[in-house]
């Protein structure tokens, strides 16, 4: 199962993994080496998103900038004669400090999410995490997580391992692969139901169980819900609260265990795009062969106050 942490990160980036196998991870350092299997056929689209922390609806803290970069193109798979047409997905998240440095501050978090989602089915192929994270607080334990986790479906079964680049130590099991191999064809649907619910007469709508997520939360598998309904954004786009689309994640069935709110604002890329006059970004979300929301915000309560992020630039990249 995937952290619910990535979702705050990734935003339903779906689940899938890597192409390597487990005797190939002391290669890894980074994820670099995935771009060398992938060809862009288009130039990137770039979302980037600023990070707060917020308590009693009042900004405390900047904890740094989320970049998402989508990009079509072209995918190398192992055994494959020839090349499969994907999205390749890239979140990068970083705090204030920069990347590299010796000396880290306190709460240092460097993060990298990928996933490859093959065109037209969106059955995701890859999974990818690099986990760099340094964690020094006042109260509490001092924390290095450095790690490089992959799951891979290419084959139709799952191959997944990870890499702690601390300890060296290599994980290659998890509990319930058959219910990751699942997860990993719920990707187009749940798009297409956020799609569907944009251009719908917002009433509150609940996805039908078929497209129940399985999420990781304080170390406990819950199957969760999206339900939907129309709601002005909190954060604004080229100066206006749009009427977006709330997305909840709630409990698929009634528990006693304690569930966090996660809470997502969404508009159309198309939408976004007329909103912001942007002509390279018009242009992209009527070629685009995949239709898509974008977050225009996103929130994850906390045990004390919430994490939230918002959209701050949209834009086309350098092919």
């Amino acid at each position: 199962m995937f952290k619910f942490k990535a979702i705050i990160l990734a935003l339903l980036a779906g689940v899938a993994g890597v192409w390597a196998q487990p005797a190939g991870t002391n290669a890894w350092q980074d994820l670099s080496c995935l771009e060398k299997q992938f060809h862009a056929t288009a130039r990137p689209l770039v979302f980037e998103y600023e990070v707060t922390y917020r308590f009693l609806h009042i900004e405390i803290s900047r904890l740094g900038t989320l970049a998402m970069t989508t990009t079509e193109g072209e995918w190398t798979m192992p055994h494959a004669s020839r090349p499969v047409p994907v999205v390749f997905v890239d979140f990068q998240f970083d705090s204030k400090d920069p990347r590299g440095v010796a000396q880290r501050p306190r709460v240092s978090v460097h993060d990298r999410i990928v996933a490859v989602l093959p065109i037209p089915s969106l059955e995701a192929l890859l999974f990818a995490k690099d986990t760099d994270e340094y964690l020094n607080p006042l109260l509490g334990r001092h924390r290095i997580l450095r790690s490089l986790s992959c799951y891979d479906v290419q084959s139709g079964s799952l191959d997944f391992w990870l890499h702690n680049l601390v300890t060296g130590g290599v994980v290659t099991n998890v509990s319930d692969p058959q219910a990751i191999v699942k997860m990993r064809r719920k990707v187009g649907p749940v798009l297409d139901f956020l799609m569907e619910q944009c251009h719908s007469n917002g009433v509150e709508t609940i996805a039908p169980e078929a497209l129940t997520i399985d999420v990781n939360t304080s170390g406990k598998v819950v199957p969760l819900r999206l339900r939907t309904v129309r709601e002005r954004c909190p954060a604004s786009v080229a100066g206006e609260n749009l009427n977006g689309l709330r997305v909840d994640a709630i409990p698929a069935h009634k528990t006693d265990e304690r569930i966090y709110r996660f809470r997502a604002w969404a508009v159309t890329f198309q939408e976004l795009a007329d909103r912001l006059k942007d002509t390279a970004l018009q242009r992209a979300s009527r070629e685009a062969f995949v239709k898509v929301v974008v977050p225009v915000a996103a929130e994850y309560e906390m045990a004390l106050g919430a994490i939230r992020m918002t959209l701050v630039a949209a834009h086309e990249g350098a092919r």
